[in-house]
């Protein structure tokens, strides 16, 4: 078995996404969107690489809340090529998030996933947290 490793990328990272596993992302990676991410404060990408191929990434955001508590680590998308599942990609990008959430001083890291994606609830509750009841809504700008 190869050897996954996983960074946080950077700004000067691009070149790593030339190489992308089946269903790590959603959508394709349009590169100028990508130099965007890496960019911008508080926006956060972990990739998970397998012989210079993308085979896992996260992606989180950083903020901060106006009044005196520490801030959240709202992790945005958690994506694993099926060639690469149950070896303990995700496992470790949720770790690499956590401690970076510590380290910015957060006080909690958060995401949410559809009610019927029974894998993700499973997974998310291998962390020995339970789903706490929410309403989402969603607006189109």
């Amino acid at each position: 078995m190869d050897e996954i490793t996983s960074h946080l990328c950077a700004p000067g990272d691009e070149g790593l996404f030339e190489n992308i596993a089946e269903d790590v992302f959603d959508d394709p990676i349009a590169c100028a969107k990508l130099s965007r991410y890496l960019a911008l404060p508080g926006h956060h990408l972990f990739a998970a690489i397998e012989k210079s191929v993308i085979v896992g990434q996260l992606t989180a955001l950083s903020y901060e809340h106006p009044e005196n508590r520490p801030g959240d680590l709202f992790i945005d998308e958690v994506g694993v090529t099926a060639s690469a599942r149950r070896r303990g990609v995700a496992t470790r990008l949720m770790q690499a998030a956590f401690t970076l959430g510590r380290q910015l001083g957060c006080g909690e890291a958060w995401l949410g996933t559809e009610s019927e994606n029974l894998e993700a609830r499973a997974f998310y509750e291998s962390f020995r947290r339970r789903a706490e009841t929410a309403m989402l809504y969603s607006f189109k700008l």
